[in-house]
């Protein structure tokens, strides 16, 4: 598996995120028109790459599991060694740590007898670095309209009656359906099986397939990325696009109609021949 002492590649994704219903992301802190204010950057709507990258994880380790895979969050808890939920793997990276083995040593350690998932390998984990980057999303502004937050009510439920309370409410800031984000995601020294996994995730978005923020359970969060998504790379293992090709005329490939969807049928065919 590629380590990061080298940069063997970088895939950069760019796009339109559109909200297909109203979003809550929450700051954390209210203000004098609502007890949950929207997340806001320099008094404008964003949405933190943190809170869409969740989402996007969430969305890729439901679908490997479905179709066999192994993901440690969702596997069966025999099958779970990989080292961001065993113990035993965990004591064991620590000491290999400690008798002073290099990066790559302890990778191909991590990669034998699944000791990390396919996700993890992808999103990364407690004991290894995320190949996959979400770029914090700017509010993109529209001609003639300046989009503005929306204050909604709601009922706080009571835990013991599990009924509503009319003595409790609360209200949380909205952004309206139909506002978009510009849309970042940067990969870097992905291999085999990593495409299709990172192109299960941006297929979902794509179709409108991924919450993000709070109250996704009503409908609050969905968004969808734009289908032509703009994808640039350099890839030591697609010539001429390499690393000295893009340093030296700061030039990067543009892969062929349907990559996304190429990388998908090609990690379902191997899954068809091997599972886990």
């Amino acid at each position: 598996m590629n380590t990061f002492d080298k940069l063997n590649n970088r895939y950069i994704f760019t796009g339109t995120i559109t909200l297909s219903e109203a979003m809550h992301i929450g700051s954390g802190e209210g203000d004098e028109w609502s007890d949950s204010a929207f997340v806001k950057s320099k008094e404008k709507f964003y949405i933190p790459g943190s809170s869409l990258r969740g989402a996007f994880r969430s969305t890729v380790e439901r679908i490997v599991a479905s179709l066999g895979g192994y993901t440690c969050l969702l596997s069966k808890s025999e099958e779970a060694n990989c080292i961001t939920v065993c113990q035993k793997t965990q004591e064991r990276y620590k000491t290999i740590v400690k008798e002073g083995n290099s990066d790559s040593v302890l990778v191909q350690w991590l990669t034998e007898e699944k000791r990390l998932c396919k996700t993890c390998r992808v999103f990364g984990s407690t004991h290894f670095a995320s190949k996959v980057k979400i770029i914090d999303l700017p509010l993109i502004k529209e001609q003639g309209r300046k989009p503005e937050g929306i204050i909604r009510t709601g009922i706080c439920i009571d835990r013991d009656t599990e009924t509503a309370s009319n003595t409790a409410l609360f209200s949380h800031e909205v952004v309206e359906e139909g506002t978009q984000f510009q849309f970042e995601l940067i990969a870097e020294n992905l291999e085999g099986d990593d495409f299709g996994i990172l192109s299960l995730g941006l297929q979902e978005l794509i179709n409108g397939n991924v919450y993000i923020g709070a109250r996704s359970s009503v409908g609050l969060g969905k968004c969808r990325l734009n289908r032509d998504i703009s994808i640039q790379y350099f890839d030591e293992n697609f010539p001429p696009h390499t690393l000295k090709e893009y340093l030296a005329d700061n030039i990067m490939g543009t892969p062929q109609l349907g990559w996304i969807n190429e990388k998908i049928k090609l990690y379902l065919s191997g899954l068809s021949t091997v599972k886990g």
